[in-house]
């Protein structure tokens, strides 16, 4: 699943940098960005979906937890984005128009911070539930998803929740489907060890994602609620075809656990090069090469970047989670500290022997 994470966070990255360096990429005859866009949206709430799988039951502490947990995660480098938007482009007078002003900076960008806290509140709602009777965790997860896209759709069809609200409600309906299905798939699909399979899937994924791409070009994000919702769900089947055949080709890779590493990091690689290209307006470039290089350079700039922070944060004690809401570091007492806090609400308080933490 890293290793897929990686792969789309990639798709993601060089989508943002072509709509910067190439003239007709999007819009009218830019099919290509619909293409890209498919290959790395949608894929990373597949692969959450199965991770998702691997969680117990929530106890009621273990539920507190998550919550919280989560909060951190989504809303410390959502909070940054705004903070650092505001500084680097000189737009403090903004914070006096409101907050639905400044929302319009991460809503287009950060817009993932808010799908990924519906779902998984819903979800952990769901596991909480089943800690009454784990025996179907699986279902009770799986109807409480379908019950949030049914209210949801119903409200948004009725006029109560508006469209591209700036909280998000209308993600939740684009993804939460594709969300379920991994969900319900689970890790277990990746362990098919044909390669024929896996090559006949990445080549079938690609064609298909073709056509639809060309046919809906002009389509992108919610916009698929508005004129072909179950387009949007069939590309995503195909882009899920095409990283089952690519994760388990590269997984033969010498080097695949280095790329399974990189894809640990893939939220603070989305924040950062954010931060490098969402203020960039598109380059009017001359020829090919121009475009090329202009193009591969600003794809490094983005990976370095990111990996030289997430470097400088690990030397640093809790210098990552301040900035990105999740921990990483090289010192012992920062994870012992961590540990100790998981362990003990997950087992609601039941650690017979606690760990010291210094």
């Amino acid at each position: 699943m890293d290793i897929g994470k990686f792969i789309a966070m990639i798709f993601i990255v060089l989508i943002h940098v072509l709509q910067r360096s190439l003239i007709g990429f999007t819009g009218k005859d830019g099919w290509g960005s619909i293409y890209f866009l498919m290959l790395g949206v949608p894929p990373f709430f597949f692969f959450s979906g199965m991770s998702y799988r691997l969680k117990k039951p929530l106890s009621p502490l273990g539920f507190l937890y998550d919550i919280v947990r989560r909060a951190f995660l989504y809303f410390v480098p959502f909070v940054w984005f705004i903070a650092l938007r505001v500084w680097l482009y000189n737009q403090w007078p903004d914070f006096s128009k409101g907050w639905d002003e400044l929302m319009l900076y991460p809503i287009s960008g950060l817009w993932v911070c808010w799908i990924l806290l519906w779902i998984s509140l819903v979800v952990d709602i769901g596991l909480f539930i089943s800690y009454i009777c784990p025996k179907f965790k699986v279902a009770i997860v799986s109807l409480a998803l379908v019950i949030g896209y049914v209210v949801l759709m119903i409200y948004r069809n009725r006029g109560i929740i508006e469209t591209n609200h700036t909280i998000g409600y209308d993600y939740f309906m684009v993804y939460a489907p594709i969300f379920l299905v991994g969900y319900i798939c689970g890790p277990y699909i990746l362990k098919i060890k044909n390669i024929f399979i896996y090559i006949a899937c990445l080549i079938v994924g690609s064609v298909a994602l073709i056509p639809i791409a060309i046919n809906n070009h002009e389509i992108i994000g919610v916009n698929f609620l508005e004129k072909s919702q179950w387009m949007m769900y069939l590309a995503a089947l195909c882009s899920v075809l095409v990283y089952f055949g690519l994760i388990n080709l590269v997984k033969k890779l010498k080097f695949s656990y280095v790329i399974a590493f990189l894809g640990q990091f893939t939220m603070e690689m989305y924040f950062l090069h954010l931060m490098l290209l969402k203020n960039w307006k598109t380059m009017h470039l001359g020829n090919n090469w121009v475009v090329f290089w202009v193009t591969v350079g600003l794809f490094l700039l983005c990976y370095v970047n990111t990996f030289g922070v997430i470097l400088v944060t690990y030397y640093v004690p809790f210098l990552h989670f301040a900035m990105f809401g999740k921990h990483y570091s090289r010192y012992k007492f920062e994870d012992r500290i961590f540990g100790f806090v998981r362990d003990y609400c997950y087992s609601n308080g039941n650690i017979k022997k606690p760990l010291k933490v210094f």
